[in-house]
């Protein structure tokens, strides 16, 4: 403990000593810090920490993907559909578009901008995660001519509707259409971050 003590003195007086290389050292040192720190919240997001979803080892994203090019690409929906209907590899599969705090919800006493993503049918069953009141969408409400329904975020319910049950059947405006409300998420669903509107996506065999 001495030696310890001595040592921590000399080093005291040798940074006084010289305070412009301290300051690089102490600079240095911070930088590396904050970049391992950042590096192992990604690492730590992405590859160590299991997804929200039951079985999510099972889940898989699909897309497009050229030579050289790491990235995955979105695919048209002629391609989705031919793949949904003919692909034998996988239980379920179901297309997203995620559009952040895009979707405009108002009424006669508030308006705000709202965070949301239009899903297929399938979207509640790949994912594991049924709406906790209300239902899903059917595959009649994602085609070309479906009705417009939506099912809300358990964090939106309750901060704009109290938590009121019976917002089931009757409809709230976004982005100035009327939409029918039937299902409510469970508490802590996320996908790409917290969804206040889930809605469905219009696919068109045509393209």
């Amino acid at each position: 403990m001495t030696t310890l003590w001595q040592d921590l003195r000399y080093g005291a007086r040798m940074m006084t000593k010289n305070p412009g290389f301290t300051l690089v050292a102490v600079f240095t040192l911070a930088l590396g810090i904050g970049a391992n720190s950042a590096i192992f919240s990604v690492v730590n997001a992405v590859l160590l920490r299991p997804l929200l979803y039951p079985e999510s080892e099972n889940l898989m994203a699909v897309g497009r993907a050229y030579i050289g090019d790491e990235s995955v690409n979105s695919l048209s929906a002629p391609k989705f559909i031919f793949l949904r209907d003919n692909c034998q590899s996988f239980e379920a599969i179901t297309g997203t578009q995620e559009m952040g705090p895009n979707f405009h919800l108002s009424d006669e006493n508030q308006s705000e901008f709202v965070s949301g993503s239009y899903v297929t049918a399938d979207f509640f069953r790949v994912l594991g995660f049924a709406p906790a009141i209300g239902r899903g969408f059917t595959a009649e409400e994602e085609g070309p001519a479906g009705e417009r329904v939506a099912v809300l975020g358990d964090g939106l319910w309750r901060r704009r509707f109290g938590a009121d049950a019976g917002i089931i059947g009757k409809t709230i405006t976004l982005n100035g259409a009327a939409y029918a409300v039937v299902g409510i998420m469970p508490p802590g669903f996320e996908y790409y971050g917290p969804q206040d509107v889930i809605l469905p996506m219009r696919v068109d065999p045509a393209g």
